[in-house]
């Protein structure tokens, strides 16, 4: 086998596989609204890359003395057919300075819309932000 041929077909492997991790790690951005026990907390738009998750402290303006934090990770490989996989955490920081996590939820996006999670009550009914402990909102922008 000559070597030259084999050192261009390894080249040329390498850039194709070069290419597909660059193009699986471009970020997302990610419109966020959260709601905290009713509250409606200003979170900014968020980009997300494979492997360096986003992470936000955010306050509620009647609290700013309470802070949460928004830690937004995306799962998805690179071939997922449309969907963005993304790992939601939301902490909340104790009287002790420590975060203690308060919610935690894999959400799957697409172009089709905005995913959802809550946390509720036992027997709440249907999850509104007013009405839930925590309600987020994500979508792709």
């Amino acid at each position: 086998m000559n070597p030259k041929r084999v050192c261009r077909w390894f080249a040329a492997v390498v850039l194709v596989a070069a290419a597909a991790q660059a193009a699986g790690s471009a970020p997302y951005q990610i419109s966020v609204e959260l709601w905290i026990e009713g509250h409606q907390l200003d979170v900014p738009a968020v980009a997300v890359a494979r492997n360096r998750p986003a992470e936000l402290i955010v306050s509620d303006n009647s609290a700013p003395d309470r802070p949460w934090k928004l830690v937004v990770a995306t799962d998805s490989p690179p071939a997922s057919a449309g969907i963005v996989w993304l790992d939601i955490s939301i902490f909340e920081q104790g009287d002790d300075g420590q975060w203690a996590l308060l919610a935690d939820s894999l959400l799957g996006l697409s172009d089709s819309g905005p995913a959802t999670m809550s946390v509720t009550g036992d027997g709440q009914g249907e999850p509104t932000p007013a009405s839930s402990l925590v309600y987020l909102t994500a979508a792709l922008e």
